[in-house]
């Protein structure tokens, strides 16, 4: 804090020092130190700050007082920042404690702003009352030595008097006026200075009602600013909890996707495992229409003198090919659909399952053709 500090500011700066260096500590400093810890530590009190005050002639000053300046003394040796509060502090990048921590601060800003303001005000009307309770007194004593003085010249004039009798009762006449007018005159002043007490004393009361009236301002300020407090928190817990189950949810439903996942990368496989045998059924159905084919040509040279024979074998022959033809487009469709069957797991199983129905049949067709053709040609 570089800002100058005021009269006020510096006596209470200086007993706080003064009773740091001797040991003490703040009641905020106390407060932030462990439960076990504490009464090993001295604690500076309201009565002994105060008491030090007096001991060194300044003002004993009120409890209000002594905390806005205890707090200023904390920011500015660097106890409030380094010490206090760090064990309990919540994380200055929430923002839900940065709103609450800024309409505190804005609350004790408005509040010691109002107080210190009542307080300059009434203290000014008070010096006003003082200095013009000062003139009444100077006026009055100034009366008094006038007063003074008139008497010893009417004293004067007693002796005068008494060598002068001739004039006594003209004398007397002018003395008695005198001192009705000097009477007239102490009543005035003894009046005058009656009022301007009655006014000193209704401007002190003025003051006191003001400044318990703020300080009850603040007082429900805080209670207020607390209650505010108390359900910011609540709603952070609430807020809190809900996304901590919100977050076992997501967790639980990854834990099932990774399940499936890892289910459907062993469907996968047992595919990738399927499609293989039938690639293998493929090929061996290839090597049995190959050897068809060869035993054919040879039994088609051995038949070459009969047209009619080479006509039905070349006929049968093609049909053959048409039906290794069907085959492989069938087997086509298989592969296709089994690509596409990839990217469809639930429907996996009972494509390949028909896969299986329709190879099986085909080789019970290829089968059954190729007796037939052997027993022909035989």
């Amino acid at each position: 804090m570089n800002e100058s500090l005021t009269r006020r500011a510096q006596e209470y700066f200086e007993v706080f020092d003064e009773l740091h260096a001797e040991g003490y500590v703040s009641h905020e400093e106390w407060m932030a130190t462990p439960l076990k810890e504490r009464e090993s530590i001295a604690k500076m009190t309201n009565h002994m700050i105060q008491d030090l005050l007096v001991e060194k002639g300044y003002s004993r000053g009120s409890p209000n007082e002594l905390l806005k300046y205890r707090k200023r003394w904390l920011q500015k040796r660097g106890i409030l920042e380094s010490q206090i509060g760090q064990k309990d502090k919540p994380a200055s990048d929430d923002p839900i404690y940065q709103m609450v921590e800024s309409v505190r601060l804005k609350l004790e800003k408005e509040a010691e702003d109002k107080v210190d303001e009542a307080k300059q005000t009434a203290d000014q009307k008070v010096n006003e009352a003082n200095e013009r309770y000062e003139d009444i007194k100077k006026e009055l004593l100034l009366t008094r030595k006038t007063l003074d003085a008139l008497q010893a010249d009417h004293r004067s004039m007693k002796e005068e008097n008494r060598a002068f009798t001739s004039t006594l009762k003209e004398s007397e006449k002018k003395n008695t006026a005198f001192e009705t007018q000097l009477t007239g005159l102490e009543k005035s002043s003894a009046e005058l200075l009656k009022k301007e007490k009655t006014h000193h004393e209704e401007m002190m009361q003025n003051k006191d009602n003001t400044i318990k009236r703020l300080e009850d301002d603040l007082h429900k300020s805080r209670e207020d600013y607390k209650s505010q407090l108390s359900d910011l928190k609540q709603q952070s817990e609430d807020q809190r909890h809900q996304l901590i189950v919100e977050v076992r949810s997501y967790k639980d439903k990854s834990q099932k996707l990774e399940k499936e996942c890892h289910q459907l990368q062993l469907a996968e496989q047992r595919l990738k495992s399927q499609y293989q045998s039938l690639e293998k059924q493929s090929k061996q159905l290839k090597a049995t229409y190959d050897m068809l084919n060869q035993d054919y040509k040879k039994k088609a040279t051995e038949f070459l003198e009969s047209e009619k024979e080479r006509t039905a074998l070349k006929t049968k022959l093609a049909a053959l090919e048409n039906k290794l033809l069907d085959e492989k487009h069938e087997r086509e469709i298989a592969h296709n659909k089994l690509l596409s069957a990839q990217a469809h797991f639930g429907k996996l199983e009972g494509i390949v399952e028909e896969q299986k129905r329709r190879i099986e049949y085909l080789n019970s067709q290829i089968k059954d053709k190729h007796k037939r053709d052997t027993r022909h040609v035989k």
